[in-house]
């Protein structure tokens, strides 16, 4: 009988990593030797329900013949209540598939979306914070005027940066604003 039965499921993800399979079936990071960071998303004073709540992360290439190179990789948000989401960000992205890959991919930035539903036509309320700003672990709170939801009829632009400063928006506007706050925080 062979003797495969006996190797621990945790040796055999690893071994599955090592070679390189593990990220496209299990998710594991091949290769990364830093940690991440935690990102809590809370919304306050929300005009109605996000249905849509879609992350990602921007990587730039470094050590390596395409350093200009940048990639885009997904982050899921998991909804912890009606106004809060969480999601976990890595400081490098790994590695691309192949023998003697020198690139690196670190962390530039990570962004959330967020909309009433997936129809095109629904305001896209953005919110992002930098790669110091994940760092930093400081909150980073963004303003968003709440007439705008969950779309403003004949908008030809449909994503919404918001404002760091509420004192930007006229003063009958400051009374009917929410705000989307993200805070990173380092993983063990």
């Amino acid at each position: 009988m062979p003797a495969f039965h006996r190797v621990p499921l945790l040796r055999l993800a690893r071994l599955a990593c090592a070679v390189g399979l593990c990220w496209p079936l299990l998710g594991c990071e091949r290769g990364t030797s830093e940690g991440g960071h935690a990102i809590a998303l809370q919304i306050d004073r929300a005009p109605g329900p996000f249905a849509r709540v879609n992350g990602e992360a921007r990587y730039r290439a470094e050590g390596c013949p395409q350093a200009a190179a940048e990639k885009t990789l997904p982050v899921l948000y998991t909804r912890l209540d009606e106004h809060r989401y969480t999601a976990t960000v890595r400081n490098e992205a790994p590695p691309d598939a192949g023998p003697g890959s020198a690139c690196r991919w670190r962390l530039m930035s990570t962004t959330v979306n967020l909309s009433a539903t997936d129809a095109p036509e629904d305001e896209r309320y953005v919110a992002q914070l930098s790669a110091d700003e994940v760092d930093a672990g400081e909150p980073a709170r963004r303003y968003y005027w709440r007439g705008t939801y969950p779309r403003m009829p004949g908008a030809l632009i449909t994503r919404n940066l918001g404002e760091t400063d509420p004192e930007v928006f006229r003063p009958e506007f400051r009374k009917v604003l929410f705000s989307i706050t993200l805070t990173a925080t380092a993983l063990p």
